[in-house]
């Protein structure tokens, strides 16, 4: 089931090519967004993940122009792994130089470890779509996303943004200052997954989901050893930590850096008591938010 997907998604990325008029001018720059945002998981829920894809969409239609019609949402159990790869074949497929992409996926992560020998140190780092079952057919890893990503055509003004725990350690932030923290990595991991992730730890240190390869603009919500929080705003409100400080920061300073904006957004959750450490990675993170 995984060597169809991957092939799947490298054949069909592998056609995304600048394309010309008949007449030989270049076609009018698209724009797409896939948004993804997970609540409802059969017993695992959170309760930020959809109001983070909302707030996502909203964001893109009031400030880059974005149109209903451009943006495909994928909220609760219409986001099973077959949604999301169709998402992002659809996101990706027809990509060409100046076009604008954006995936935002707000849910859990998770590592995985084969128990054969795959990527260095045998760790991957996924999502969890809304049918994770912890199986290889049920998750999106991060080496599937790098073949996929990698294959779309240089000049494609392509932003990344995971509000999740793809390399966290698998533990609980614990609340403080009031806060109320649950942590995006997905719970009860079976014993043999997991002792087959403490073997990789100790075998190699994980890499980052894209590090710095990629020409996107990739945010994470964590650095590789912590976890994502679901937690509220101040009004109470319940939401992820990094899209509604990325959101805020992004809308007070959209022509600086990606860099930047990330690390606005690390004071902002520092400020409030929040230990996660939000990263950005990858080739564009010079320049602004869909720039």
């Amino acid at each position: 089931m995984r060597l169809i997907l991957v092939l799947v998604l490298a054949l069909m990325c592998g056609c995304v090519k600048p394309t010309a008029n008949p007449d030989g001018e270049i076609a009018t720059p698209t724009k797409k967004a896939l948004i993804v945002g997970i609540n409802t998981y059969p017993g695992a829920p959170l309760s930020g993940c959809v109001n983070d894809a909302n707030d996502m969409k909203d964001f893109l239609i009031k400030n880059y122009g974005y149109r209903d019609s451009e943006i495909k949402m994928l909220l609760n159990d219409k986001a099973k792994t077959a949604d999301i790869i169709d998402g992002l074949i659809w996101l990706t497929q027809d990509a060409k130089a100046g076009d604008k992409r954006v995936f935002h996926y707000s849910g859990h992560g998770a590592e995985y470890a084969y128990e054969t020998t795959g990527q260095p140190g045998n760790m991957n780092q996924v999502i969890c779509p809304y049918d994770f079952d912890w199986t290889p057919g049920h998750m999106i890893m991060d080496i599937d996303f790098a073949k996929m990503f990698k294959e779309m055509p240089n000049g494609v003004i392509f932003n990344w943004v995971s509000d999740s725990c793809f390399s966290g350690d698998l533990t609980k932030e614990l609340p403080k200052n009031g806060l109320k923290i649950v942590s995006k990595s997905y719970p009860n991991v079976p014993e043999k997954i997991a002792n087959r992730v403490r073997l990789a730890k100790a075998a190699k240190k994980p890499r980052g989901m894209v590090n710095g390869v990629l020409d996107v603009g990739y945010v994470s919500g964590c650095r590789f050893d912590q976890t994502s929080a679901d937690t509220e705003d101040v009004s109470g409100r319940p939401c992820g930590a990094l899209t509604h400080f990325f959101l805020a920061n992004l809308g007070r300073n959209l022509t600086v850096s990606l860099r930047m904006v990330v690390t606005l957004t690390d004071e902002s959750l520092a400020a409030r008591g929040y230990e996660q450490v939000p990263q950005a990675e990858g080739a564009r993170i010079d320049r602004a938010f869909q720039e």
